[in-house]
């Protein structure tokens, strides 16, 4: 195995960065809870488990995967501040990430993936604003 310093650096760091996203977050929106985890060094997981506003609005369920390259386009007129939230936290887990990838020549090279959900399968989203768990 060829020895490569950047991935070496970014292997490190990963360890103090999903920290460094979680201390962020929470500095950022003080009355969210999430949970941020880093998933096998290729991915950092986002959940959104509680917020004083109804980011589940117009979803029927309980929880949502939030697609980070269409959150402008999926969240337009009707949601401006569920968009704006999601795009923050897109761009505090992103911060200090690189991508130089080339899809032309089918060649990637990320330092990690961002990966945003509201809620999940096992943690529903609360709606902290309500005091009550999301129903479906």
């Amino acid at each position: 195995m060829l020895y490569n310093h950047k991935n070496v650096i970014i292997n490190t760091l990963k360890k103090n960065y999903v920290a460094n996203i979680r201390k962020e977050l929470k500095r950022c929106f003080p009355t969210f809870k999430f949970s941020v985890t880093n998933r096998n060094y290729s991915s950092v997981n986002i959940v959104i488990l509680s917020a004083p506003k109804d980011l589940l609005a117009g979803c029927e369920f309980t929880y949502k995967d939030v697609n980070i390259y269409r959150i402008d386009r999926d969240y337009l007129e009707d949601y401006p501040g569920i968009r704006y939230i999601l795009n923050r936290i897109y761009e505090i887990a992103n911060a200090g990430n690189y991508d130089n990838s080339d899809s032309q020549i089918d060649h990637f090279d990320i330092g990690f993936y961002v990966n945003i959900s509201i809620g999940d399968w096992e943690r529903p989203f609360v709606n902290t604003s309500l005091g009550t768990q999301a129903i479906l």
